[in-house]
């Protein structure tokens, strides 16, 4: 076919139809303007035209979209038609072992919807995050990516459940512990010391005011039923003998137990209705540890 500026001029049926062109790079595709029933994408070329809808995703598709109550364009359902779970993983950058944080039982592979928070990282730390499927007990390839953590405010949460203290945060002191004998024996100017235990963790107490969020606008009925609701989900929850992380802005990371009895002040002045939450913990492991992490079931 002779072409001049796109066409041919032997007056055929395609005399005034531009010349095929090859089009690549191509990031994104706009509909609009119309009714649509179906949208599907190939990189097959090497078909005649028609009208038949396609109804598998082979090799070659890039989108097919059926406008069924959702613009969902993806192959999601038919990837993931046989994965009874998926895992959501994490693991510092640089290390290896991978800390298991979710197990999500999939039912229906069409309605594979994903959001999970993770509470218990740590500030200023580079993770690297994975979507884990598995098919029967056999897991498939890890789709991962990196994230630097970043936050503000104090806060102490486990695998499911997390609470931000605003105000009046006190820490009251960190005491190291460690066990060390002393044995003063008769005829020596100095003691004899004795340190055969493994023991060393830190302990201290934890105080902050019970806050809600609307505390600005001023303390009424509502406000105050707010807080005592909060009051009684703190002691409910420091009192269920689950080891917990406190962690804050600074990069302070403690796993640790509640101990002793979770005490609450009440603020004469405002009608108590402003109160302040205590507690004493100790160590029950390394925030940072992944064994420690399990074994004390913070990870759910």
């Amino acid at each position: 076919m002779f072409l001049t500026i796109g066409y041919d001029f032997f007056k055929d049926e395609n005399s005034l139809n531009v010349s095929p062109t090859n089009v690549s790079g191509m990031t994104e595709t706009k509909i609009y303007n119309g009714i649509f029933d179906h949208l599907n994408q190939t990189s097959n070329i090497d078909f005649s035209y028609n009208t038949t809808i396609p109804t598998e995703w082979d090799f070659m598709t890039l989108l097919d979209c059926n406008f069924n109550n959702n613009i969902d364009a993806g192959n999601v359902e038919n990837s993931f038609k046989d994965v009874s779970e998926i895992k959501i993983k994490r693991r510092k950058s640089g290390t290896f072992d991978w800390l298991d944080l979710k197990t999500i039982t999939i039912e229906d592979p069409s309605q594979i919807n994903i959001a999970f928070n993770d509470n218990i990282a740590l500030n200023f730390t580079e993770y690297e995050y994975a979507l884990v499927p598995v098919i029967g007990s056999i897991e498939g390839n890890y789709i991962s990516d990196k994230i630097t953590t970043d936050f503000n405010g104090v806060f102490i949460c486990d695998v499911d459940t997390i609470y931000k203290f605003y105000s009046d945060v006190s820490y009251g002191g960190l005491t190291n512990v460690q066990k060390v004998g002393v044995f003063e024996p008769f005829g020596r100017q100095y003691p004899i010391f004795v340190s055969n235990a493994l023991i060393n963790y830190k302990e201290g107490t934890f105080t902050s005011k019970i806050m809600v969020s609307d505390l600005q606008n001023g303390i009424d009925i509502e406000t105050r039923k707010s807080m005592v609701e909060k009051r009684d989900l703190l002691l409910s929850y420091f009192t269920n003998h689950k080891s917990k992380i406190i962690k804050d802005w600074n990069g302070n990371a403690w796993l640790v137990m509640v101990t002793g009895n979770p005490m609450v002040s009440f603020n004469s002045t405002l009608g108590m209705g402003i109160m302040d939450v205590s507690f004493d913990f100790k160590e029950s492991g390394n925030a940072t540890s992944i064994s420690d992490l399990k074994s004390t079931g913070v990870t759910g």
